[in-house]
């Protein structure tokens, strides 16, 4: 009795529960419905009192603040110093004062000994502030008693004597300088005596070895066109694979005259790339017609000329025709 009353209970209480929560659910969704949550007039109140920020923009900050308090700052806490401002009197300032001699170059000098005021001096102009735009000229004569151009007419010739120019300033203060003109450092008049040369001899700027070391490179060196100088190891390799050379890096034939057809050279049919032959000047279809001025006709006259007179020759002419054009390669055994 007592446990279906309580799971009657339960039940009741269940269904009170999920009624209320339905209620307060429904409730919530007709008041956002009928746009009740919030009050228009508050919400627009709001907004209203709310003042739009103004649009950002870029602010360029003068170089004489950073300079000021930045370049300039005294890092050690001292506060700057002020600067005295500056007055303006209305007259125009006057260009730094330079020595007469960074302004312009004395090249001579002509001294009249009757009448001072007649010398004259040639100049050249250094300053372009001086140099006459219209005759486009940075020369001038200048006379005693004349100024220089503007800006420095305040420049005066005052004097024109044997060593040097003497110019005067507008201001009476400063000191006159002189400019002289460039000196002759070189050999003056020189006495010579009966059998002795009156000009000396020049030193060559290449200095000649009187006794030169034979040129003997490791490895051959072509110093001209079609002329070699051949290498101590290079030459040894020849000695010790000619035969190779012959077999495995040249293919090579007679050569027969073609109007008369009779044997006039050996013909190097093909030469292999990298191989000795090419690196000395060899190219295929070349066709060797001489060695030191004898005719070859094959490749063992010419081994046996070349086996001869070899104590007789340390250079070797080999007189190659291709293509029609004959030309002569040189070769030089090392140290020779």
């Amino acid at each position: 009795m007592m446990l279906s009353q309580l799971k009657l209970a339960s039940w009741v209480l269940a269904g009170v529960l999920g009624a209320g929560l339905a209620a307060y659910v429904y409730k919530g969704y007709r008041e956002i419905n009928s746009d009740k949550v919030f009050e228009k007039e508050k919400v627009q109140a709001l907004l209203d009192s709310v003042k739009e920020p103004p649009p950002p923009r870029d602010e360029i900050v003068s170089y004489d603040n950073v300079r000021a308090h930045w370049q300039k700052l005294d890092w050690t806490g001292k506060p700057p110093v002020k600067e005295a401002p500056k007055t303006d009197d209305g007259k125009p300032e006057k260009p730094p004062a330079k020595p007469v001699a960074e302004l312009l170059r004395v090249i001579y000098i002509q001294v009249d000994k009757d009448d001072a005021k007649a010398s004259t001096c040639w100049v050249t102009y250094k300053d372009p502030s001086l140099v006459n735009t219209k005759k486009k000229t940075q020369d001038a004569r200048l006379a005693v008693g004349d100024k220089l151009p503007a800006p420095h007419d305040y420049v005066t010739v005052e004097s024109v004597e044997e060593e040097h120019v003497v110019f005067a300033f507008a201001d009476a203060a400063r000191e006159k300088e002189a400019v002289e003109p460039p000196q002759y450092k070189g050999p003056g008049i020189v006495k010579v005596g009966d059998g002795q040369a009156a000009v000396a001899k020049k030193a060559g700027l290449i200095v000649k070895n009187p006794n030169p070391k034979p040129f003997a490179p490791e490895y051959s060196v072509q110093y001209a066109p079609n002329q070699y100088q051949l290498g101590v190891k290079d030459q040894e390799y020849i000695e010790k694979n000619f035969t190779r050379i012959l077999s495995e890096e040249i293919r090579h034939g007679q050569h027969r005259d073609p109007a008369t057809g009779r044997y006039d050279g050996i013909e190097l049919k093909e030469v292999k790339p990298g191989s000795m032959a090419e690196k000395l000047g060899a190219k295929s279809g070349d066709v060797i017609k001489s060695v030191n001025g004898h005719p070859v006709n094959s490749v063992q006259e010419g081994i046996n000329f070349a086996k001869t007179h070899d104590d007789q020759y340390d250079t070797w002419e080999v007189v190659v025709e291709n293509l029609g054009k004959t030309k002569t390669i040189t070769y030089k055994e090392p140290g020779k």
